[in-house]
């Protein structure tokens, strides 16, 4: 996905795990997050989020990614600040799109 974003002229930013996303939350907060549910070391994506509120970082926009459809899933995705879920896995062109959509 890197590649595909910066072919499109995007900046981009990868964390693997949730002190790699904090550290680039503090540092250089993004405009646009798409978060991955599960990431290294069975790490909750959503935890990414919550560490950022504490550092009192807000304003990103925030796309989950995540291969688990439920609403329980979905519940707690906008519960913790996600604009949209999406199921993976998603179209290239439609993340593309969707990140330009929120620019």
């Amino acid at each position: 996905m890197r590649i595909l974003f910066e072919h499109s002229g995007y900046r981009v930013s990868v964390a693997a795990c949730v002190a790699e996303a904090v550290q680039i939350g503090v540092h250089d907060t993004p405009d646009v997050v798409l978060l991955d549910m599960s990431l290294k070391g069975g790490e909750d994506g959503l935890d990414v989020l919550a560490r950022w509120r504490e550092c009192g970082i807000v304003g990103p926009r925030v796309i989950a990614l995540t291969g688990h459809g439920d609403d329980a899933t979905r519940e707690r995705c906008a519960e913790a600040g996600c604009e949209d879920v999406l199921l993976k896995p998603v179209p290239a062109a439609r993340l593309v799109a969707l990140v330009g959509s929120l620019r």
